[in-house]
């Protein structure tokens, strides 16, 4: 991993004092612990900040293999972290910003449901993980997210995830969409309700799952919370979902 730090000018203040433009440059193929690790260390120093992502044919060259993921759904996960103004291309080593954007505005427009809580595994952050979580934003004015524990995946799938708890916890409070993380061991939907209430003061007004999920809206539900169902079909999870680049990942070493 490369990283670069651009600067054009300072701001000045009677308090404080920032470099107006950053920048790093990244493979965003899957965050990592290093990615999110120098994200936090230099987005609070600028004004503006921003990822450069490697195009495929830069990726091939730097890791001799070509990308997991194309381009523009490694563009689209970059734009999703928190504090990242702008994207740009990474044809080569000594870069400019290419068609930088801006990729933090949120709608601001009232919302169907207040409070959406979007439990999941969230193991190798994805496409599908980004359009779940889109929906969900899309639908309440305050999105908190369960990540499930590495005992809870063992206990109700049956098998491991790629990336510990805490690191998939990381990734995703890193995200602009969402504003609330916590550590789920349960399915029962009293105990997020309780941690829920007990970050936001106000209680869940939505469930948000993958269609896959159908049925857990009466699994341990007592308190009969709504359930919403993204569309996850059959096919496409063939080729996105955490399974299938966990399998890609394991085969490359």
């Amino acid at each position: 991993m490369i990283y670069y730090v651009y600067y054009k000018n300072f701001i000045k203040e009677d308090y404080w004092m920032k470099e107006i433009v950053g920048y790093m440059f990244d493979a965003m193929e899957f965050p990592t612990v290093e990615f999110l690790n120098k994200l936090e260390e230099l987005r609070s120093k600028y004004i503006s900040f921003g990822i450069g992502v490697y195009t495929d044919e830069m990726f091939e060259k730097l890791y001799g293999r070509k990308p997991l993921k194309p381009y523009a759904e490694r563009e689209q996960m970059a734009k999703a972290f928190k504090g990242v103004d702008f994207t740009f291309k990474v044809k080569s080593i000594n870069c400019e910003n290419e068609n930088g954007n801006n990729s933090n505005e949120k709608n601001q427009s009232k919302k169907k449901y207040h409070v959406g809580y979007a439990p999941g595994t969230y193991d190798l952050l994805h496409e599908g993980h980004m359009e779940h979580l889109g929906i969900c934003r899309d639908l309440c004015d305050i999105l908190v997210v369960g990540v499930k524990t590495d005992k809870n995946v063992k206990e109700t799938k049956g098998k491991e995830t790629y990336q510990n708890q805490n690191v998939r916890k990381r990734v995703i409070e890193n995200l602009s969409l969402v504003d609330y993380v916590i550590l789920v061991d349960t399915r029962n939907k009293i105990v997020a309700n309780k941690k829920v209430k007990e970050l936001t003061g106000e209680q869940i007004d939505v469930v948000f799952l993958g269609s896959d999920c159908r049925g857990q809206e009466n699994d341990q539900n007592p308190d009969g919370l709504k359930f919403i169902f993204t569309d996850r079909p059959a096919e496409v999870m063939k080729t996105r979902s955490s399974s299938y680049y966990r399998k890609l990942l394991t085969s490359k070493q």
